[in-house]
C-alpha cells in the first residue's frame, strides 16, 4: 500500500490544519538535517502545492488556501526553530 493510498479518504475533523502544520514542520527540519536549509524550505511547500492540486482534481475535495497557511505555518516555525538553534535542533 503506498502513502498516498494509506492517507486518501482519511478525515482529520478539526484536527487536520495542526496535522498539515506538523507534518510541513516535520519535513523542514528532515530536509534541513540531510540537504541544507534550501531544500529544507522549498520540499515541504511544494508538497504541500502538489496535494492541494491534487484534492482539486478530485470531485469531492478542493483546494484549501487555509491548509496551504497551515502548511507555511508550520515550515516558518521550522525555520525560526532552526535559525535560534543554530543547527537545526540536532548535535
Amino acid at each position: 500500500m503506498s502513502g498516498t493510498a494509506f492517507l486518501s479518504g482519511v478525515y482529520y475533523g478539526k484536527y487536520e490544519k495542526v496535522v498539515h502544520l506538523v507534518i510541513s514542520g516535520s519535513m523542514t527540519v528532515f530536509f534541513y538535517m540531510l540537504f541544507g536549509l534550501a531544500w529544507a524550505l522549498t520540499v515541504p511547500l511544494v508538497v504541500g502545492v502538489a496535494k492541494e492540486l491534487r484534492d482539486a482534481r478530485r470531485l469531492d475535495d478542493h483546494f484549501d488556501l487555509f491548509d496551504m497557511l497551515a502548511n507555511v505555518a508550520g515550515i516558518s516555525i521550522s525555520f525560526v526553530f532552526i535559525r535560534l538553534t543554530g543547527n537545526g535542533g540536532y548535535v
